[in-house]
């Protein structure tokens, strides 16, 4: 509680990959999105963290990409995830309210409250 983006990136790991919105990301790529999605697999084998920034309900696409995100055993729910969710919420109860996420942890997840910066208020 209380990390600000700047402390966040200050205590992420040395190489670490930032993908700020997925659809815009493999749209940049093209037709390289199998060829990224390879590299990003190799560096997370080799210790690379890797965070990537999705609307779930925008990723249907079949790419590498798109499939190395609907893998991840990782990740933080926000809102619905439309027809095709990346994480499994066993109903719309459970899905947060404004302020807090589900962080996903191999699948497991807890409810967490969001810091002010995430939830888009400023300082």
């Amino acid at each position: 509680s209380g990390v600000s983006p700047k402390k966040l990136a200050e205590e992420l790991p040395v190489c670490t990959i930032l993908i700020d919105d997925l659809e815009d990301f493999t749209e940049l790529l093209g037709v390289d999105t199998d060829r990224a999605a390879c590299m990003i697999r190799e560096g997370l084998t080799l210790g690379i963290v890797c965070i990537i920034t999705v609307h779930a309900a925008k990723s249907r696409g079949m790419s590498g990409m798109d499939k190395l995100v609907r893998q991840a055993s990782n990740g933080l729910v926000l809102s619905s995830q439309g027809g095709v969710p990346i994480f499994p919420v066993p109903s719309m109860r459970e899905y947060p309210r404004s302020g807090e996420g589900l962080l996903f942890k191999n699948g497991v997840y807890r409810r967490v409250c969001l810091p002010r910066y995430a939830q888009g208020k400023d300082i």
